[in-house]
């Protein structure tokens, strides 16, 4: 039991000093901890078992497998999109084929056509998925001009 005393304390102090001198990212360092210590925990539920303790041994074990395996529950973080700053100057007005190029239809295209381009194109750019204001805004003036 004291060499597993010796053995967290180690591997905390490394973490302790990698996180202060910058060489790991602090969401690394938390994971890595918690990991650490959810097989720590289940090490001594080991220990427990194996003097015949089970009613320790089995709330303990829940506990660090919960905290080895509590960062493959964590939602990923999603990248951030990069907003763009200005909008590209204006080419005059959208004529109907660049419309259709906006779109990605080729003449003669149906209502049902555009408007289903319309939705797939929306929901891949719209502003509040990460796409910017400038591509929702061509992309609804687009369908505007064919739907005319």
């Amino acid at each position: 039991m004291p060499g597993l005393v010796v053995i967290i304390a180690v591997l905390g102090g490394g973490i302790w000093f990698f996180s202060r001198v910058g060489r790991l990212p602090q969401d690394q360092v938390r994971g890595f901890t918690t990991q650490v210590l959810g097989y720590a925990l289940m090490a001594v539920a080991a220990l427990f078992a194996l003097r015949g303790n089970l009613f320790v041994a089995a709330p303990v074990f829940v506990a660090g497998a919960g905290m080895a395996g509590f960062q493959q529950l964590l939602p990923k973080p999603r990248p951030q999109a990069t907003q763009q700053t200005a909008p590209p100057p204006p080419s005059g007005p959208m004529g109907r084929d660049e419309a259709l190029a906006v779109l990605g239809l080729r003449s003669g295209a149906t209502r049902e056509d555009i408007m289903a381009a319309h939705k797939r194109l929306q929901l891949a750019n719209h502003p509040d998925k990460g796409g910017s204001d400038y591509l929702a805004a061509k992309i609804n003036q687009a369908r505007d001009i064919l739907l005319k």
